[in-house]
């Protein structure tokens, strides 16, 4: 018969451990949350009402867009030191593919910068983010950026700047509507 007291110690243990990078939630999993949204893990029940100065999204992606193998600055910043999840619909952070983390091994910090490389295969790229701790989790902004469009004709090549670097407001609807804005932003 064990201690039941040490069950308790270890939950709670595990849940102050517990960031971000803990969660295995992918580009779409994450479109899931929204300011507001139920989250359920590390001990934190719901996602913070609103987004503000809590968790917040920036690239250095230029208006004109991204171009294909460049690599960009996404930084994410907030009010107090936080983990952060940050997840690309495209591109890559380096070895860790579309997903970037802070927090879980070397502190939580304000603000952190994370290196994301363009790749050819999108015409825009949607970045989804998560701050938090074991007593609070935020949810960014949505962040998209259009690529670069080159096309050849006889007469020569033209650059044109595809359509959007924005931060999408969260919405209280469905938690699809902010991807088919994007979508009907980037035809």
């Amino acid at each position: 018969m064990g201690c039941p007291g040490a069950a308790m110690i270890l939950a709670f243990l595990a849940t102050a451990a517990a960031y971000p990078s803990s969660l295995t939630c992918d580009f779409a999993c994450m479109g899931n949350y929204m300011p507001g949204s139920s989250f359920g893990y590390m001990g934190v029940a719901n996602i913070g009402n609103e987004t503000g100065t809590n968790c917040v999204v920036t690239t250095n992606i230029p208006s004109s867009g991204f171009v294909t193998n460049e690599t960009y600055t996404v930084t994410v910043t907030s009010m107090t030191n936080l983990a952060q999840r940050v997840v690309a619909s495209a591109g890559n952070f380096g070895i860790n593919g579309m997903v970037s983390n802070t927090g879980a091994y070397f502190g939580k910090g304000t603000s952190e910068i994370h290196s994301w490389t363009a790749s050819g295969d999108s015409s825009s790229v949607t970045f989804r983010v998560l701050c938090g701790s074991s007593q609070e989790m935020w949810y960014a902004d949505t962040m998209v950026s259009a690529a670069t469009t080159t096309s050849t004709t006889n007469t020569g090549t033209t650059t044109t700047a595809a359509t959007v670097n924005m931060a999408m407001r969260s919405m209280s609807a469905a938690p699809a509507l902010p991807l088919l804005a994007m979508l009907a932003l980037s035809v």
